[in-house]
């Protein structure tokens, strides 16, 4: 979003515009809106907590791709299911969407951040290594291939 257009939006009144954008979509369920308008709403009060800043300058979006990457970065860390990272993931692709079609955004930052995927060594059992740093994912992995023999 440009400067120029910051009586439009801001952080506050995303949220409630973006649900104005979700009913229009008529191929989503009521379910689905829900799901995406807290996710969305989760997102932008993470940025309010993080000290977000509003673009000084017309060549500045609303939304840049360093507070979407820190955002997935916070998300990982703070070990929460893989399943409800990719649900706010599908969320933040759709929000993206619309943040496009208003110029808050650059790009479409979450189309290429891939779903976390659970690794499964010899049929063990799930165990969700995306909290864990890849030094310990391997250690991890190590053990159980020495139980499973």
């Amino acid at each position: 979003m440009y400067l120029s257009d910051l009586k439009r939006y801001n952080l506050s009144n995303i949220p409630d515009n973006y649900a104005q954008f979700l009913n229009a979509e008529i191929d989503l369920s009521a379910v689905t809106r829900r799901n995406y308008l807290s996710d969305v709403r989760h997102f932008t009060h993470w940025l309010n907590a993080q000290g977000f800043h509003e673009p000084q300058t017309n060549r500045e979006y609303l939304i840049s791709e360093e507070y979407f990457l820190s955002y997935v970065g916070y998300l990982k860390s703070v070990s929460l299911p893989y399943r409800s990272i990719n649900r706010k993931l599908s969320s933040l692709r759709n929000f993206f969407d619309f943040c496009l079609e208003n110029n808050l955004a650059g790009e479409n930052y979450a189309k290429n951040e891939a779903n976390i995927k659970v690794k499964t060594v010899n049929n063990a059992p799930k165990i969700d290594l995306v909290q864990f740093d890849e030094a310990q994912q391997e250690t991890i992995q190590e053990f159980i291939s020495i139980i499973n023999g």
